[in-house]
């Protein structure tokens, strides 16, 4: 396994992870943003693995099998190192739906701000 220093000296642009392992998703799971995203910045990159859930990618980061796209969320207490903090990050939408005649519901909006809050801390800062 490559020191995670190594790693994120040899890992600088895009460009650089065609020279690594990269641990992609399942052929059915093509249609997940991160999929996309990874397409965006090397167009026809092929993973070195495709695995079909984010335990199995996170198992496979810190076994040293390769590199992923993983959430804030899911890596944060994991000790992973983030690589290529240049580009630009991930930042799909994230929408919820709430019925018209629920939206005033005390017990909706606890739900409501309770997500607002625990999402709050993984928010992408942007230049913009």
């Amino acid at each position: 396994m490559q020191h995670p220093a190594t790693l994120n000296a040899t890992v600088r642009t895009p460009a650089d992870l065609y020279r690594h392992r990269v641990i992609g998703w399942s052929e059915e799971l093509s249609y997940l943003i991160m999929v996309a995203w990874v397409e965006t910045l090397c167009p026809g990159l092929q993973p070195s693995m495709r695995l079909t859930s984010l335990g199995a990618q996170m198992a496979a980061v810190k076994n040293g099998l390769g590199l992923a796209v993983l959430p804030a969320f899911a890596v944060q207490s994991a000790g992973f190192v983030p690589l290529l903090p240049e580009v630009p990050p991930l930042a799909p939408d994230l929408w919820m739906l709430v019925h018209e005649q629920a939206a005033e519901l005390p017990r909706v909006q606890l739900v409501k701000e309770a997500v607002i809050t625990a999402l709050a801390r993984f928010k992408v800062r942007s230049g913009v």
